[in-house]
């Protein structure tokens, strides 16, 4: 058999900030929105985890020794089925996951691993299809996450200006402050000619003024330090001057009432439980026992201290 529960189920090309959690109760490995991963949880998942190469890619122990990535990447997937129980609710969950087992051919090794590595196999294996029967948000719920932070909502619709040097930057924030149209400026002075045609709006894959999350921090999207500053500006905010490897930028989030159709179709049915769901994960409250390392929200996993 050569099915395998796996690794990553979101990775994200971007390196986020990330603090340390220092743990007074040595009893848990992480916690994840408050509810705790135990650590008699974690080592009862980490017996089969690691006795089973063949499943989930995770090599055995040397000289009793476990490898500490493979250790991190369980525990990264423990928090990330927490989050989607959080997503789509205790009873459908546990149905799906039920499901999953039964399902299950009778000499299926996961029947004879433990309760909690089944309950984990189970859920990570029901998440695509539970994802797909989310409800979409309506727009009045979509207009007021978006106001506060748009990528609470899953997007980025932004506007930016791009010019070479961090003492043009700072003249083209001063004349922001000022009350300049941005606009009108990013097609004056913006080194990215594409987007300054159309007042710096940063077009998306699909053409349109918003990215999802997932397509801004993949592979094919924006680059990680435009994100990373785009991230947590609120609708209508603009940003502090910030480089990349193409030169200055400032960015702003466009106000709702500009692309408020552009929200509302990222969240259509049948693909907005993805959508919801990286936002989740990116907004997650995630402390991980230093002893592992520190979540990484712009991976969804956990990276080594140091």
């Amino acid at each position: 058999m050569t099915r395998r529960l796996p690794l990553a189920l979101l990775v994200l090309a971007v390196p986020a900030l990330a603090g340390c959690a220092t743990f007074s109760n040595v009893d848990r490995v992480a916690t994840v929105n408050g509810v705790d991963i135990t650590r008699a949880e974690f080592e009862a998942m980490s017996q089969d985890f690691f006795a089973h190469p063949d499943l989930f890619g995770a090599a055995a122990p040397v000289d009793g020794h476990v490898d500490a990535g493979a250790a991190r990447d369980l525990i990264a997937i423990t928090a990330q089925a927490r989050l989607i129980r959080e997503l789509v609710g205790d009873d459908e969950l546990d149905a799906a996951a039920d499901a999953a087992l039964e399902g299950l051919a009778a000499d299926d090794p996961v029947r004879d691993m433990t309760p909690e590595m089944q309950t984990l196999f189970a859920e990570i294996t029901s998440r695509q299809g539970l994802l797909a029967t989310v409800p979409a948000p309506d727009a009045a719920e979509l207009e007021q996450g978006y106001t506060e932070s748009p990528a609470s909502v899953g997007v980025l619709c932004v506007r930016h200006i791009l010019v070479e040097t961090e003492a043009e930057a700072d003249d083209v924030a001063a004349q922001l402050a000022d009350g300049a149209d941005f606009a009108e400026l990013a097609a004056e002075v913006s080194r990215d000619t594409g987007s300054g045609a159309s007042g710096g709006v940063v077009p998306s894959p699909s053409g349109g003024a918003c990215w999802t999350l997932s397509d801004a921090l993949g592979g094919a999207g924006l680059v990680p330090e435009f994100v990373h500053n785009a991230r947590p500006l609120a609708a209508g905010e603009t940003s502090a001057p910030f480089a990349t490897d193409f030169g200055w930028h400032i960015v702003q989030q466009l106000p709702w009432s500009d692309v408020a159709d552009s929200v509302v179709a990222a969240h259509a049915p049948g693909v907005t439980g993805d959508v919801q769901y990286v936002a989740a994960l990116l907004g997650a409250d995630v402390d991980v026992d230093p002893t592992f390392g520190v979540w990484d929200s712009g991976t969804a996993s956990i990276v080594p201290l140091g």
